[in-house]
């Protein structure tokens, strides 16, 4: 045998080589996961946060089929391929978040898509583009359903808008290669009986999609479980005949059917308890008011102001614009007051109201009569009419009324006859027609003028509470009594005040005295009263001889 001329050299390359082979392996190692996620395929749990937010959790106990989802996610991560930056677009859009359990927990966010590329990113802004090969077996499982539209669950609406969640869900959705599959079973945050509020019956709607159900079936127990209702869901309305606020049970079963034209068919099982509040019932307390008057319109069973819908045939105006009631709610009834235009002429109106499952039609008749008896001419004092009955005087008062009448007392304050001010006579009636003679300018007068001396005590019209005391350019010194509803009274050309600002008053209290400040229309007036609702001026007549009745 030939012997080596470089034994020595031999054994020397060799022990080189052994030694480097680890150097080797970690380079081409390291070249690997460089290009592609570190290699999760020993983790034992996966976990899975889907588009709707729904988590899926995969483990030995649960995930021991082929291929399973550990093992789906592993491959797309073998495959993954390294690219310099994730597509914009995909930046701001939803994910899957997906955490592999391994020595520490690997978070990733999955950007899939039915028709184009995926996408992962990890946790250091590293991006990787999926083979499709390896995506297509997760689209092809239940897990993935927050990527078709068809697994959207109809939604079931109360009557407030809030959502009613289902008891018990069963789902079948068409995914992307046709076949279907069942959305998959999530612990329901509707495993207790939910409380939902009606007004005057049972209101649930479906959302537009996928619309309303093929079947609604209803069963609904009493308070006692006594059965009280069991057939169709669109026939319940109005059966139960509720006279007063009760709570019942509804178990709803809705179904949609298989049919070759859908992407989904399913059933949906809902356990609910329904407190139905008795209807509402709208009344006006008098059918009738004089022109300029008020009618106090009550809606029973009404808490909420906001729900409750007017119209008016014709439309209800005041000096030319259209004007809606204001409701005040006490915690179970609304009112508002009716303000008659007193521009207009005698009339029939017809409201509309609607709360709830119940609309109403009250008429409300205008009566001109008594209103035209106290139409005269008067020429007012020029006494300072350019600064105390300019348009930007007249208004600061208009927007100061409004604004009280926003935080007026949500009850009427009121009760009996309005306390008319002891004087010698009336200087200028309500609608009463004013000339001033500096300028020529006609209008309608909007109070009542007393012919009285000055400090002269002027009473509170009616029980209330003091709402404001200072000075304006067109009433002087003045008192705004609350008396509810948006109900105010205002004491107009003070000389004193004896109140202040939330004090308690009754009628007839004594508020201050009479005086001649801010616009006279004419010499030797000295006290003039206002009432309005809210900033419009009404007729006072009414509530001073007969009273404003509530209900």
């Amino acid at each position: 045998m030939k012997k080596s001329k470089y034994p020595g050299l031999i054994t020397v390359i060799l022990l080189i080589a052994v030694l480097f082979v680890p150097t080797y392996i970690a380079l081409i190692s390291y070249k690997k996961t460089a290009t592609t996620p570190p290699d999760v395929s020993s983790a034992e749990t996966l976990e899975i946060s889907d588009l709707k937010g729904a988590t899926y959790r995969f483990d030995d106990s649960n995930d021991a089929g082929t291929p399973g989802v550990r093992r789906i996610f592993s491959n797309m991560t073998k495959k993954a391929e390294l690219i310099e930056a994730l597509p914009d677009p995909l930046r701001s859009s939803p994910f899957f978040k997906v955490t592999f359990h391994l020595d520490e927990p690997k978070t990733y966010k999955f950007f899939f898509s039915l028709t184009s590329d995926s996408y992962i990113e990890d946790a250091s802004a590293k991006a990787y583009r999926l083979a499709r090969e390896e995506v297509t077996p997760f689209l092809a499982t239940a897990y993935a359903n927050s990527l078709y539209s068809a697994a959207d669950l109809p939604t079931l609406f109360n009557e407030e808008g809030g959502r009613v969640l289902p008891e018990t869900v069963e789902w079948h959705y068409r995914a992307g290669g046709g076949q279907f599959l069942t959305l998959p079973t999530v612990p329901s945050s509707a495993a207790d009986k939910q409380h939902t509020v009606s007004d005057g019956s049972f209101l649930f709607t479906y959302s537009e999609l996928p619309g309303k159900p093929d079947s609604a079936y209803a069963k609904v127990y009493g308070a006692d479980g006594s059965l009280l209702y069991d057939g169709k869901f669109d026939a319940l309305s109005g059966t139960l005949n509720v006279v007063k606020n009760t709570s019942f049970t509804l178990a709803l079963t809705t179904s949609w059917y298989e049919d070759s034209s859908r992407d989904y068919y399913g059933t949906l099982t809902y356990n609910v308890i329904v407190d139905v509040n008795a209807p509402a019932r709208f009344s006006l307390a008098s059918e009738s008011a004089i022109r300029g008057g008020v009618a106090v319109l009550t809606a029973e069973n009404a808490a909420d102001p906001s729900k409750i819908t007017f119209t008016s045939s014709p439309a209800l105006t005041y000096e030319g614009k259209e004007v809606k009631p204001v409701f005040y709610s006490d915690g179970t009834t609304s009112r508002a007051l009716i303000v008659m235009d007193p521009a207009l002429a005698s009339a029939s109106y017809e409201f509309t109201l609607t709360y709830g499952a119940v609309t109403q039609t009250l008429t409300l008749t205008t009566d001109t009569s008594r209103y035209n008896a106290y139409r005269s001419g008067y020429e007012s004092d020029a006494k300072n009419t350019a600064t105390t009955h300019s348009p930007e005087a007249l208004a600061a008062l208009t927007d100061l009324l409004a604004s009280l009448a926003e935080r007026s007392a949500k009850t009427p304050l009121w009760s009996g006859k309005f306390v008319e001010i002891n004087a010698v006579s009336y200087a200028m009636g309500f609608g009463h027609s004013c000339r001033i003679a500096a300028t020529g300018e006609t209008y309608e007068n909007r109070a009542v003028e007393y012919n009285i001396a000055k400090g002269e005590n002027v009473p509170a019209a009616a029980n209330g509470v003091v709402a404001y005391v200072g000075y304006l350019d067109y009433p002087g010194k003045f008192v705004v009594i609350d008396h509810g509803l948006g109900l105010l009274t205002v004491y107009l050309h003070m000389g004193e005040y004896t109140v202040e600002a939330g004090a308690e008053v009754k009628a007839g209290d004594v508020i201050g005295t009479t005086g001649d400040s801010g616009y006279i229309m004419k010499p030797g007036v000295a006290h003039a009263s206002l009432y309005a609702v809210g900033g419009s001026a009404i007729c006072p007549y009414d509530l001073q001889e007969k009273g404003l009745p509530v209900d």
